[in-house]
């Protein structure tokens, strides 16, 4: 039965990819969260991270996220830790963050922005991203709100946390129900989760087609069905979300990807910044256009080298 339900979970999800027409984007607005995220790296790169935390701080309460926004939130979060001396602060903070933290949960009436930098800042556990209970919040009282996905999000990742052993199923039916929602909006409506929720289930989907391969033998026997195909109807299966995948990523957003995962280098960052004048994107006029100045400017994009120079004090 199991085997049914994943082919069955694999073509349903295959007829939804195939029912959407991807289209381009709607020209973005003058300035978004994107560009906050460029000047930001800029200074942690430089070791400014009080500067970096303020730039994604003011960028996250008044400019408009996009699909690279998702990616952008654990660096927020880094952020914040490095600039208020509290590196992998999971369960505590220090005196600094702490008071930031009672200011934001002092505003009467908070708007979605308020919530999503709460969630993201009050002490959680190590697994998760954002508090549980603001997130929520955030889902409930702005349904409409471009953020409400990523909150949906993160709700459907502390299921997935909570549970353990199950969660590759949880998971599953996660993605359905938001790329589901994703994929009814109009190509247009600006979408913090879209092309990540389709790159999510591209993921999920071979993994199936990885744990089907390993049960060929079981199958064919079971359903006399020829190993070749099995693998058919799974590739099958899997394409529609590849190709979706393709027209929802840009290469700028992997390069963000890349940037902003914690261990990268000053090399990966000036060609992410090189990749985005090609495209047309304005730079803050703070990063360097030349490559010798910006790498004598800069020291390191790394988070742990950041950290250890910061406690140390080293030059």
């Amino acid at each position: 039965m199991k085997t049914v339900a994943v082919l069955s979970l694999l073509l349903a999800s295959s007829f939804l990819a195939e029912s959407r027409s991807p289209a381009g984007e709607a020209a973005p607005p003058a300035k978004t969260l994107d560009d906050a995220f460029n000047e930001a790296i800029y200074y942690y790169a430089c070791l400014k991270v009080d500067k970096a935390f303020e730039i994604m701080d003011e960028g996250i309460k008044i400019l408009p996220p996009t699909s690279r926004s998702h990616g952008q939130m654990l660096f927020y979060k880094w952020c914040f830790n490095l600039a208020f001396g509290n590196p992998w602060a999971y369960d505590s903070h220090s005196a600094g963050a702490s008071k930031f933290i009672e200011e934001l949960k002092k505003i009467p009436d908070k708007s979605d922005t308020d919530l999503v930098r709460l969630a993201l800042l009050i002490p959680t556990g190590g697994n998760y991203l954002c508090d549980r209970a603001t997130a929520q919040e955030l889902v409930k009282r702005y349904p409409s709100s471009p953020w409400a996905a990523w909150a949906r999000w993160q709700l459907v990742w502390h299921s997935v946390i909570d549970v353990g052993h199950e969660r590759l199923g949880l998971l599953i039916e996660g993605f359905a129900n938001e790329l589901e929602r994703e994929l009814k909006r109009s190509p247009d409506e600006p979408s913090i989760m879209r092309s990540h929720l389709a790159r999510e289930t591209c993921s999920l989907n071979r993994q199936f087609l990885q744990r089907m391969k390993e049960r060929y033998a079981l199958i064919a026997k079971m359903t006399k069905t020829p190993d070749a195909a099995m693998q058919q109807t799974l590739d099958d299966a899997c394409k529609p979300w590849s190709d979706l995948l393709k027209s929802l990523v840009d290469e700028v957003e992997g390069a963000q990807r890349r940037v902003a995962d914690g261990n990268g280098n000053l090399a990966l960052l000036w060609d992410y910044y090189e990749l985005l004048r090609k495209s047309g994107v304005k730079l803050p006029d703070c990063i360097p256009a030349d490559k010798e100045t910006f790498m004598k400017e800069t020291v390191t994009i790394d988070r742990f080298k950041i950290e250890r120079r910061l406690i140390r004090h080293e030059e």
